[in-house]
């Protein structure tokens, strides 16, 4: 068994053919496809990563361009360190076309955390991002979970969509902004540590409301007790 303080269920969001599943392959398996088969339905992967407790008070994500590879955590891992948040992504990546989305939709109830991934060498899918954010409040119910817009391709030289144009619509709306590229690793673990970080820096531990939030709660990590309000 896994050895884990929380564990945090996450969606990923967006058009058709924005690099959703490269990135969550990439995050999981460190591997990647140019020619990835479209994602019918949903995929589902975990990773547990771990975060300095002393260090979670900054958001990162517009500032950092580091890989973070010292945070990641296999699954193998058997003790937890005092300093450490042990944190389990339990990741579904959705399929994004619109045949689809009468099965993905159901994938965000009581999502933690959104990745809302666009392409940057495709403008469609930028302009897009409003009918996802939709898409995630009408869905989400009662809840409000952590929104990270990811521009992906970043090794792109074809771009359509400026850094700038990214992070006015992030702070319009209130989102976390990063660039990725699932091709060469360029903040794909950042990405994750920051939803991870700040999906727990947005629970409300004192009152212990865990309805609907995404999150489960490792009560005792010596029996295993696992304690889980959200379906």
């Amino acid at each position: 068994m896994d050895n884990y303080n929380y564990l945090f269920k996450c969606v990923i969001v967006g058009d058709s053919n924005v690099g959703k599943s490269c990135i969550l392959l990439k995050f999981i398996n460190a591997n990647f496809r140019d020619n990835h088969d479209l994602t019918i339905g949903v995929e589902f992967g975990t990773k547990i990563i771990n975060l300095n407790k002393n260090n979670l008070n900054v958001n990162q994500c517009e500032i950092l361009n580091n890989s973070s590879d010292e945070l990641i955590s296999n699954n193998n891992k058997n003790n937890i360190d005092n300093d450490l948040l042990a944190i389990k992504l339990q990741i579904w990546d959705t399929a994004g076309q619109e045949t689809f989305k009468s099965i993905t939709r159901a994938f965000y109830r009581g999502a933690a955390g959104v990745l809302l991934v666009y392409d940057l060498t495709n403008r469609k899918s930028f302009e897009n991002i409003l009918s996802w954010l939709s898409e995630i409040q009408l869905n989400n119910i009662n809840n409000k979970p952590v929104i990270i817009l990811v521009g992906n391709k970043n090794d792109l030289d074809n771009r359509e969509v400026s850094y700038d144009e990214g992070i006015s619509i992030a702070q319009k709306y209130n989102l976390l902004y990063i660039e990725t590229s699932a091709k060469t690793s360029f903040n794909i673990n950042l990405l994750f540590i920051e939803l991870a970080k700040n999906i727990y820096l947005n629970l409300n531990l004192e009152n212990n409301r865990f309805e609907n939030t995404g999150v489960c709660i490792l009560k005792n990590i010596e029996t295993e007790k696992k304690c889980c309000y959200s379906t």
